[in-house]
């Protein structure tokens, strides 16, 4: 947990902590050398139909790099691929295990199985163990029961700025270091991109620190 970081972009108009817009992940992931890898995610809302229970639940967009650079393996099945993480790829979701115990009773062959998903087929691919608990560590008072593959492509910049991004710090990389990599990455991305880049920050906290506090 401790070489596990959250980064944030921010203009400071409304705190330090802001999220970031898929260019700028894709910069800070080819140019950051402090970090072995850096993943985002995104909160979403959406509606099943074909669950024993239809009901709204709350879903998470994922890099594809997500669960790797958190150490999560899948209970069942397995992540998401790259094919499945581009712009218009193949409808697939992951399950919370929450929710495959709650809704579908462990069923041990639900990879493969087709769910109806804000009115489209999506394939379970995998089952997320129990000891992955998203909101407990990202969104504290919140339940997340579905994960997707974040499309990773140009076309993603109209969504803006959604992207929470989490970094793997590098076997014997301080946060200093890694913190002033991203103050160089950041004023290199203001020269280049002045108009989107200007009067903004980058802040990398520990996930511990972060999520925890005291």
């Amino acid at each position: 947990p401790q070489t596990l970081a959250a980064i944030y972009t921010s203009d400071f108009s409304s705190g330090l902590y802001g999220a970031s817009s898929y260019p700028d992940f894709v910069d800070f992931r080819n140019q950051a050398d402090t970090f072995d890898d850096i993943a985002a995610y995104a909160s979403t809302t959406l509606n099943t139909t074909s669950d024993p229970e239809p009901a709204p639940h709350r879903g998470v967009l994922v890099t594809g790099n997500y669960f790797d650079v958190l150490g999560v393996k899948p209970l069942l099945g397995r992540a998401f691929t790259a094919q499945e993480s581009a712009w218009n790829g193949p409808k697939v979701v992951m399950l919370g295990y929450a929710l495959w115990e709650r809704r579908f009773n462990r069923d041990p062959t639900i990879v493969g199985t087709s769910l109806v998903i804000n009115d489209a087929p999506h394939t379970v691919v995998g089952v997320l163990p129990a000891s992955f608990d998203f909101a407990t560590v990202f969104a504290p008072g919140s339940r997340f029961d579905l994960y997707f593959p974040f499309p990773l492509s140009p076309e993603t910049n109209r969504w803006g700025n959604t992207m929470a991004m989490i970094g793997r710090l590098k076997p014997g990389v301080t946060l200093d270091q890694a913190q002033n990599e991203m103050n160089v990455i950041g004023a290199r991305l203001t020269q280049q991109y002045p108009d989107f880049n200007t009067n903004w920050g980058i802040n990398v906290v520990p996930v511990r620190t972060q999520f925890s506090g005291d």
